[in-house]
């Protein structure tokens, strides 16, 4: 019985016990590392190499693994899971690449390669397989043959007799226990993962023993993108930045400056300040992506990079006003995740747009891994942020101002957020008016302890366990009277 054998065996009863109908929490902490020691084992197995890069993303997925037992924004979960995902199937590739077509084909690869061995699991180490493989099949042809016919004689028997029929029916109704269906559900799961995991690490050890007969070197040719003449690039450039230039000057004067003009004499400036910071967000981004366009298709040239600075340049201003305008908005409106997340997209792309900069004077210098892993490390820590309660402090702290608080949508956030709207209501939220919204308030805070499970130690969630110890004593203060199913 090999060790691959073996880690598929365990990463899927794991994953089986931890996942199926269970909360993620530490478990994902917990499969993630046994996953990343199965991977290094398959290609050490295989005979691939395991270089720096293989620890640098192993170290990452285990520590954004944690994330699951910290956040319950749901949000973040999800492109967590998906990123984990990813970078757990690219830990298992030969080598890493940052070239999407080549990196794409190689997990697709990947992916049909360990379903060509799913059912290698089942035969692992099995001679008597192989010895009566003809037989096997013979009788699988059987059952399915046998089934049809079988749910056919059953009908008929079953309304030919009334004692045959009982008899059927408590059967049908023993099978529809949710005993049974759960432990069909995570066999289901249990051989998908397992089959899969074994499967891949078949498909690693007999591609490499496929490149090594044919003697391949995974060097990959060069090829010149360089397809779109000087001419035609600076032609585009010169024209949308003559464009971009004006729209600078307008937002330096107006925007920044708040000068008054005869062309707002429709507006107030707070409403002109306002608007339109979205449409300055997508607008960057496409300038990001242009950017990048023209960099890889056209021929590089002082005048070529002149203009691609320019670009950068009046990008910068547009993402500039599109923060100025969202700050503008918030102070007007409160925070909400949407308005939050804007900033955090402005203030990656500012980093990733110096990073474009300095590839446009420096040929050799390579934008998008840098980009890559600039992105990785930035979600990562944004990950472990606590969102919802940076919103719920500053819209309470706006609200010691204003006098403005949208209380309902504060309880509309996750479990993140309520220890933090908690204990600010504890203290000052007698000053409010007892209306729908505190109701809504008081709702959130039952709905929080009615809904409070017992949970394994593996579903383990910080935050989540810290915002039911906070509703316990905010139930405390507003129904001092009241009784909870959880008290009895």
């Amino acid at each position: 019985m090999s060790k691959s054998w073996i880690y598929a065996t365990v990463i899927a009863l794991m994953s089986t016990l931890f996942f199926v109908d269970q909360d993620f929490g530490i478990s994902v902490f917990m499969v993630t590392v046994l996953t990343v020691a199965a991977v290094w084992h398959f290609k050490k197995e295989a005979k691939l190499p395991v270089g720096k890069v293989f620890f640098y993303v192993s170290a990452y997925v285990i520590i954004l693994s944690l994330n699951f037992a910290v956040t319950t924004v749901d949000i973040i979960r999800v492109l967590s899971a998906l990123l984990l995902i990813g970078l757990l199937m690219t830990l298992s590739y030969s080598h890493v690449t940052f070239k999407w077509p080549t990196y794409l084909v190689e997990g697709i690869n990947h992916f049909v390669g360990a379903l060509s061995n799913f059912f290698k699991y089942f035969n692992h180490g099995s001679k008597a397989y192989n010895k009566h493989a003809g037989i096997f099949k013979q009788i699988g042809i059987g059952l399915v043959i046998a089934l049809p016919i079988l749910l056919v004689a059953s009908a008929l028997m079953t309304s030919a007799d009334a004692a045959f029929g009982e008899l059927m029916h408590q059967g049908f109704e023993f099978l529809e226990t949710d005993i049974i269906w759960d432990t069909v559900e995570r066999i289901f799961v249990f051989i998908i993962i397992a089959c899969f995991f074994y499967g891949l690490s078949i498909y690693l050890i007999r591609s490499n023993q496929m490149k090594m007969e044919k003697g391949e070197i995974g060097v990959s040719p060069v090829v010149n993108h360089e397809v779109i003449p000087v001419l035609v690039g600076v032609t585009v450039l010169l024209l949308l930045n003559l464009l971009y230039v004006i729209f600078a000057y307008v937002q330096i004067r107006f925007l920044f400056l708040a000068q008054s003009t005869e062309l707002l004499k429709n507006y107030d400036y707070a409403s002109y300040a306002r608007e339109g910071f979205f449409e300055l967000l997508v607008l960057s981004i496409l300038n990001t992506m242009g950017v990048l366009f023209v960099k890889k298709f056209v021929k590089s040239s002082l005048a070529i990079r002149m203009s691609l600075t320019v670009t950068v340049i009046c990008t910068y201003i547009m993402m500039a006003s599109s923060f100025y305008k969202m700050f503008l908005y918030e102070s007007m409106y409160g925070y909400t995740r949407l308005r939050l997340y804007v900033y955090l997209i402005l203030l990656f792309m500012a980093i990733f747009m110096s990073l474009i900069a300095l590839g446009i004077w420096k040929p050799n210098y390579k934008v998008i891994e840098w980009g890559i892993m600039v992105g990785l490390v930035y979600y990562l820590v944004i990950s472990f942020v606590n969102i919802d309660a940076v919103i719920v402090r500053n819209n309470l702290r706006q609200y010691e101002v204003t006098g403005k608080l949208d209380l309902y949508y504060l309880t509309t956030l996750s479990e993140d957020a309520m220890p933090d709207l908690i204990e600010y209501m504890n203290t000052h939220g007698e000053k409010m008016e007892i209306d729908v919204t505190m109701q809504a308030y008081e709702g959130r805070i039952l709905d929080i302890i009615l809904n409070k499970e017992e949970k394994w130690f593996f579903e383990y969630n910080h935050r989540y366990s810290k915002s039911i110890a906070s509703a316990s004593e905010a139930k405390k203060q507003l129904f001092p009277l009241s009784v909870t199913p959880t008290d009895h």
